[in-house]
């Protein structure tokens, strides 16, 4: 028969002779968990301060996790850099093209950062930039004659389409493609002239 101890005015029946059964102390300490108390106690404590940690590190494991392909994404880019105009590769129609142009694009956030400067066909310096916002909505563009405003959809990581707007009128589309290698970029543009004639133009640069 199993033996009987009274502690703190419980009943402790084992049948071992020694007041408890060990298999049952432990299982209770293996199954041990923080259940809902009157007192405070170290073990109310440990669980609070355990759930606390807990709840934390799932919250900076989920930021983690959303900055990291951002993050990622900004240093592998393609677009990202400058750019040279290759002129002997271009073509222009009817021209004539730029004297030179240099790209330069830069990770602004989720946008980019364009500048485009070089020298026109008639000699004359240009300069202007333009926060790149790809969710196809317009957006004003800064010291450009040609248009004040555009709208930009990434297609894929290698192409962009730009959609170049002058008093809320479609003027011209240009796609730009990212070679595989990421050393060269096409840009293909269909434009409208001030007469309303369009001009074809194949850009490509070369990475810096």
């Amino acid at each position: 028969m199993g033996s009987k101890s009274v502690v703190g005015g419980h009943v402790l029946k084992g049948p071992t002779g020694l007041g408890h059964d060990p298999h049952s102390q432990v299982s209770t300490q293996l199954s041990m968990r923080c259940e809902p108390s009157l007192f405070i106690t170290g073990r109310n404590i440990m669980c609070r301060r355990t759930k606390f940690t807990l709840r934390t590190m799932v919250l900076l494991g989920l930021a983690i996790a959303t900055a990291l392909p951002q993050i990622a994404f900004a240093q592998t880019d393609p677009f990202l850099g400058t750019w040279q105009l290759n002129l002997a590769k271009s073509k222009y129609s009817p021209g004539p093209p730029p004297k030179s142009q240099t790209v330069n694009v830069q990770a602004e956030g989720q946008a980019q950062r364009v500048t485009i400067a070089g020298v026109a066909a008639n000699g004359n310096p240009f300069n202007y930039t333009l926060t790149a916002v790809f969710d196809g909505l317009p957006h004003p563009t800064e010291n450009n004659p040609n248009q004040d405003a555009y709208a930009a959809t990434r297609v894929d990581a290698y192409t962009q389409i730009f959609s170049d707007l002058k008093a809320d009128k479609l003027v011209g589309t240009t796609t730009i493609v990212v070679s595989p290698d990421g050393k060269t970029t096409t840009a293909t543009a269909i434009i409208l002239d001030a007469n309303g004639r369009p001009i074809n133009n194949i850009s490509v640069y070369d990475k810096q």
